[in-house]
């Protein structure tokens, strides 16, 4: 589930370019808690950017997010 989570969060924000948390909770129907985590992960591993802005917490994704997409896209596995 979690490969599937990534590539839907990945997805959405190469489509809208950048989200607030919630917008992402709402897009993915999954937990705040369980997707914090995730994200936190995604950022720690290059997939987004995260950034703050009069309080609420945005994410963006980032060249080697798109580049996992491309990956994904195409068949390849973890």
């Amino acid at each position: 589930m979690e490969s599937g989570l990534r590539e839907r969060v990945l997805r959405e924000l190469e489509k809208e370019g950048v989200l607030h948390l919630r917008e992402i909770v709402n897009r993915t129907e999954v937990s705040i808690s369980v997707l914090k985590k995730l994200l936190d992960e995604m950022v720690n591993e290059g997939l987004l950017e995260k950034f703050s802005h009069g309080g609420y917490t945005f994410y963006r994704i980032t060249a080697e997010g798109k580049g996992y997409l491309l990956k994904e896209g195409s068949g390849g596995t973890e």
